[in-house]
Order: C-alpha cells, then structure tokens, then sequence
C-alpha cells in the first residue's frame, strides 16, 4: 500500500484526487488547512508544516511518503505578484527537493498549458517553447523552470504535467461559464458564437486522476494530457446541450474581437475563438495511458450536476 502527500486536496482537483486515490488503497496525508476542510469522515493524516516550510521541517512528515503530488496553486485574478511568486514559482522546487532529501520515490507537479501561450497554431508537444501570457502563467514557467533545474541532479523522480482546461462534477471558473452559456443556450437564448469553430484541447478530470496515478510511478519529466478529441465551443454546447438545437450566430470574429477588447475582455475572445491544442502521443506513449475515448459520459455527469446546483 502506498503512500502519498497531497497539497491542494481540497481544490477541484485535489478533492477528485483525494477520491480516486482513497478508491485505490492508498493512504493520505494532506496540508492541516486542507484536513480542517475536508470532510470528517474521510480517511487522511493532518500535517503541520506550510509550502514554505524547509526541508528540516517536512523530513518527519515525508518520512514513510511514497509520492508527492503537489497541486495547490494560486490561480484567482486578484492574486498578487508575490503570491503567485511564492506559491506557483517557489513552492514545487522547495518542496520537491524535502522531498528527494527524505527518500521520497516520486515528485508529480500539476502545471498548466497557459505555459506555453493562449493559442496555438498546431498543436504544442511537450518541446515547445515557453510563451506566458500573463503574471499566472509567467509564475507557473517560473515554477517548472525551478523544477527542472533540480531535476538535473536529482535522483529520483519528477514530473511536470501541463493540462489544458479541466472540466467535472465542482468545476470552477472558466468551465462554469461555459455551463452558464449551455444553460442559456438550452433555454433558447440566441447566443454569438457561431464562428466559435476553433478546435480546443480539455480534459475530464477523471481522466487527470488516473493519469497523475500513473505519472507518480512511471513519470518523468514534462508531460502533457488531455482527451482524446479536441472540442470546439460549438461542438461543446452542442454536447452539453445533448443534441438540442441552439440558436447560435454568427458574428465576424474581428467583430467579436473588436468588441471584446474595447470591454476589456480579449482574453474571453482567445478562449472562445482561437485554437489551443496539446500534443499527448509522447507522453502517453511513455505513461503507456488510454484515456476514456468517449468525452460524452463525463459532460454529461457535469451537466447534470450543474443544472441541480
């Protein structure tokens, strides 16, 4: 039976995380801040120590750890510079080097594709160059550059994964208005966004758990993943909307575009209307990982679970 630190358990992510790993056998221990979160009943041990505690301090608390999987992050608009310093770009590389100085076997570090720019003309594969957009993802290139650094003399292993944008059952954020657009949608409200046609990556969070799992023992590196298909906007809706038909038009997208940026609001228009899409092969092809091929069932469950909030 293995066991793993988890940082972030209460998040989106970690909160599935939690679940899957616990449906698994193994045996947790999270943050005391994420524990006090957590519901009573579920099966962990409370740590003391913070992101930003030393390595003396994590080396009682480490001992016997399997993994670490490190997903606490600072995303929200309001955050400060020097807390997306603190969290994204310093916390992964003091915690992995704890980590490696306790015998810890295995690092996993949850990134993003924000890394590697809003948009992309063909898909970007793990080699791609670094292309932040803005202070979040300038913090998360700075995390992955402190990890990689210490990869170089590190001994055990380490994993990077970049996700595109997550969507299941508690999402939060940019998919929760993509939901609030298929509800209106579904009620037949005429909705702009016809020319959103642009193919994007996204990935179920289910399918994020079981790829986490198995970078933790076969992992190493930078590693991408996502779902098998890529979705447009378009074809989202029309999926969350199961078949209804949606009054969608079109408006010219320098339109759109124009628009959008007078109310400040490009980065909405980069989402809606321009492709971003990750090259997985190498990374599956190294993990050996067969994601669900059908997306359908996953939206759906969250569909659900949106419209009886």
């Amino acid at each position: 039976m293995k066991t793993a630190l988890v940082t972030g358990a209460t998040g989106f992510v970690g909160s599935h995380l939690i679940a899957h790993l616990l449906e698994a056998g193994w045996q947790l221990k999270v943050l005391q801040r994420d524990a006090e979160r957590l519901p009573r009943t579920t099966p962990v041990t409370a740590v003391e120590p913070t992101l930003h505690s030393s390595a003396a301090q994590w080396a009682p608390v480490l001992e016997g750890v399997d993994v670490v999987f490190h997903l606490a992050g600072v995303a929200h608009r309001q955050a400060t510079e020097d807390e997306l310093e603190r969290v994204n770009a310093q916390s992964p590389a003091l915690l992995a080097g704890a980590a490696e100085a306790a015998g810890v076997e295995s690092f996993v570090w949850l990134s993003s594709v924000k890394v590697l720019g809003e948009t992309s003309a063909e898909p970007l594969s793990e080699a791609a160059v670094y292309a932040p957009a803005d202070p979040y993802a300038l913090s998360k290139t700075r995390g992955e550059q402190n990890l990689r650094e210490l990869s170089v003399h590190s001994s055990f292993r380490l994993s990077i994964v970049r996700p595109p944008l997550i969507y299941g059952v508690g999402v939060k954020a940019n998919f929760l208005a993509l939901l609030s657009l298929a509800r209106l949608a579904q009620r037949g409200l005429p909705l702009p966004l016809g020319a959103a046609q642009a193919p994007r990556s996204l990935l179920a969070v289910a399918n994020l758990c079981d790829f986490l799992t198995l970078a933790a023992t076969r992992g190493d590196g930078l590693l991408h993943v996502a779902d098998p298909r890529d979705l447009s906007v378009v074809q989202l809706l029309e999926r969350l909307c199961q078949g209804q038909h949606l009054r969608l038009w079109s408006v010219p997208e320098a339109a759109m575009r124009r628009l959008l940026r007078l109310a400040g609001r490009e980065g909405i228009y980069r989402r809606l209307f321009e492709p971003l899409q990750l090259d997985c092969r190498d990374s599956f092809r190294r993990l050996d990982f067969h994601p669900a091929l059908d997306s359908g069932p996953f939206l759906d469950e969250m569909m659900t679970w949106f419209l009886q909030r």
